[in-house]
């Protein structure tokens, strides 16, 4: 039997917010990188032919935090998926288009792909003008 998610209030309302750029502030340890998984998911599976996105500042966060959590929350979902590491960089769930992993490091380099929709983790640890650069890219990317 599959597993379900138990969001926070403050999770649960960010995951299923209909805003246009929807956003978590909270604290350290409060589940902002869960909640912004967790809304990728969730998206990528009520939006299966269109693409995502899901940033972070570092590849390393990337690899180290974003990759292995979604691989075990779709695990857990027991739902089908395929995660195609260094350089690709995506995942494939069951057939339904990807959601693309990239870093915002270079945001100049957030060219050449289109996605309907984005998560943006840990924007805030970036300087005020290199985060508004990638947001700039990223929001250039939600062409789908």
């Amino acid at each position: 039997m599959p597993s379900t998610i138990s969001p926070t209030k403050p999770q649960f309302d960010y995951i299923t917010s209909g805003a246009q750029f929807p956003a978590m502030v909270a604290g350290f340890g409060a589940g902002k990188t869960e909640a912004a998984i967790h809304r990728s998911i969730i998206g990528k599976l009520k939006n299966p032919t269109t693409n995502r996105g899901f940033y972070a500042p570092t590849y390393d966060l990337i690899r180290m935090i974003a990759f292995p959590r979604f691989e075990e929350i779709l695990t857990e979902l027991d739902i089908p998926y395929r995660l195609y590491k260094s350089p690709l960089n995506y995942l494939e769930v069951n057939g339904m288009g990807a959601v693309f992993f990239r870093s915002m490091d270079a945001p100049h380099r957030i060219v050449g792909y289109e996605h309907a929709d984005a998560d943006v983790d840990e924007l805030d640890t970036m300087k005020p003008e290199e985060a508004a650069h990638a947001w700039r890219q990223i929001v250039a990317r939600n062409r789908q």
